[in-house]
């Protein structure tokens, strides 16, 4: 891998999602919405996900490896669907 994909990979892992970490559970105490919560949780899972990558060298047989790959996905997935969840409810809380 070139050295700026693994500098993009370690810029979205070490700054990005701890920042939006930070912004979900600011905007969960304010708001008080379920779906900014579940949002902090994937974001906290991400990042969990990626420190226990630093511990583990990839390898197809390495099954502590695999299972932080495997939660980190399950991370970012959970993120997404709580944040089309919180934009839908918010989309339509704000229509007329």
């Amino acid at each position: 891998m070139g050295d700026i994909a693994k500098y993009l990979f370690a810029w979205n892992d070490w700054v990005v999602m701890p920042i939006v970490l930070v912004v979900a559970i600011r905007a969960f105490v304010r708001l008080r919405r379920p779906s900014l919560l579940l949002f902090a949780f994937g974001a906290s899972l991400y990042i969990a996900s990626s420190a226990l990558q630093l511990y583990y060298q990839p390898s197809p047989s390495h099954l502590a490896y695999n299972a932080a790959l495997i939660s980190q996905y399950l991370g970012l997935l959970t993120g997404l669907v709580a944040f089309v969840w919180f934009w839908h409810r918010d989309r339509h809380a704000t229509s007329p």
